[in-house]
């Protein structure tokens, strides 16, 4: 069979599929702007792509990807963490624990200052996302938008 054009030639790695194939299917959403509102896949695929040259050290994810798996982590274990890191070039499982490590939170328990206000942090910045998001919802899309530099404060 003859193919004539790019265009058949793609339709037919399609139907073979080809990683030719793959990449025009991927192209072809971004272009019709399939991937604009969704930027955790979009983070993903080009973390993926960024990381296809590293060997073993040296692989940088984003946050998005490493909230990805580390929702995995939660809640599949360990083993489903390996499983979907090895098919979808993922991080390993000590890099998971590594960054679980590093941006805890530790609380001593019962009721004192220091967590009263470890938690008090927590909130102001998950409410002060949630005003940032409000304010841009509902704000109708004439100038530059304003935010908020400094959170509100709850106490």
């Amino acid at each position: 069979m003859r193919l004539r054009n790019l265009k058949e030639k793609l339709e037919e790695y399609a139907k073979r599929g080809s990683m030719k194939a793959i990449c025009h299917n991927l192209e072809r959403a971004s272009e019709q702007g399939l991937f604009k509102d969704k930027t955790v896949l979009r983070d993903f695929l080009t973390t993926i792509s960024k990381n296809l040259h590293v060997k073993k050290q040296g692989k940088r994810y984003k946050a998005s990807t490493k909230m990805f798996f580390e929702v995995v982590l939660i809640w599949g274990g360990p083993r489903l963490v390996t499983f979907v890191a090895s098919n979808l070039f993922g991080p390993e499982i000590h890099s998971l624990y590594r960054w679980r490590n590093r941006d805890r939170t530790t609380l001593e328990g019962g009721i004192n200052h220091a967590d009263m206000s470890k938690i008090a942090a927590i909130y102001s910045q998950s409410l002060a996302k949630q005003l940032r998001a409000d304010v841009c919802k509902y704000r109708p899309r004439v100038g530059k938008i304003k935010i908020l530099k400094n959170p509100p404060k709850i106490m």
